[in-house]
């Protein structure tokens, strides 16, 4: 397959230094991710070519740790998920929301922008709470069972995989509704570009904020594009299941 005819998200999977290039151009590889280039392209009036060329520059710089997901046993990826990105995103989430309650004390008149912000950061990780639990709780659970032994395969390939087909859609809802926060945020802090003059306070919000949006990309990215759909398509071998579909 070209790389003209591959989808965002399986650029992003087969080398993550596509997912910097795309970040430069304001594509949300997690959630627009089942869009080629030129169709993203299209609809937001980019041109492609430039987009290509980028990814070329950055196939060229070193390739650091890039581990191919997509051949991963899904009980150890969700268990991988769960361990590196659910609890940075539990550390980010308190860090992010104090810093944001001490810049608007400080600073709120200034920077109005920090009240905006903090009402839809908390909104935000309200739901995301919320998101993780349902997957450590339910989801993830399943698809460790599933891989525990062949009698437990069986057993769980059966009549309880409707319901979790159904909290997979859901927690697909959750993320794009998280990605249109994220998006929110971006826009509001004009790409986390630091107003002029800002103090240190500020200076520490915009960064803690893009390291968060940053994580929650690829965490978003390896569950939407990997984790689900693999999970569906480990039941319906016959069938390629497009969740976008």
């Amino acid at each position: 397959m070209k790389e003209t005819d591959k989808t965002i998200a399986e650029l992003v999977t087969a080398d993550f230094r596509a997912a910097f290039v795309f970040r430069a151009f304001g594509i949300d590889y997690c959630c627009d991710g089942s869009k080629t280039i030129a169709e993203f392209c299209t609809d937001h009036e980019l041109n492609p070519k430039e987009i290509f060329d980028s990814l070329q520059e950055a196939y060229k710089r070193p390739l650091e740790q890039n581990f191919d997901f997509k051949f991963w046993p899904l009980n150890l990826l969700a268990t991988y998920i769960e361990t590196k990105f659910h609890k940075l995103a539990k550390k980010q989430v308190p860090l992010i929301q104090a810093a944001l309650e001490r810049g608007i004390r400080r600073h709120g008149k200034n920077f109005l922008q920090l009240h905006e912000i903090s009402l839809i950061f908390d909104q935000a990780a309200e739901e995301l709470s919320q998101h993780l639990k349902r997957e450590e709780l339910i989801l993830f659970p399943y698809i460790k069972k599933v891989f525990k032994n062949d009698e437990t395969r069986q057993l769980l390939l059966g009549k309880d995989f409707s319901k979790i087909q159904r909290d997979i859609e859901n927690l697909m809802l959750d993320h794009e509704q998280e990605g249109e926060y994220l998006t929110q945020i971006r826009i509001i802090t004009d790409n986390y570009t630091l107003p002029e003059e800002s103090p240190k306070s500020i200076r520490l919000i915009y960064s803690l904020l893009e390291e968060f949006d940053i994580s929650m990309q690829k965490h978003m990215h390896l569950e939407r594009n990997i984790l689900f759909e693999e999970t569906l398509n480990l039941l319906y071998p016959e069938k390629a299941v497009n969740l976008e579909s």
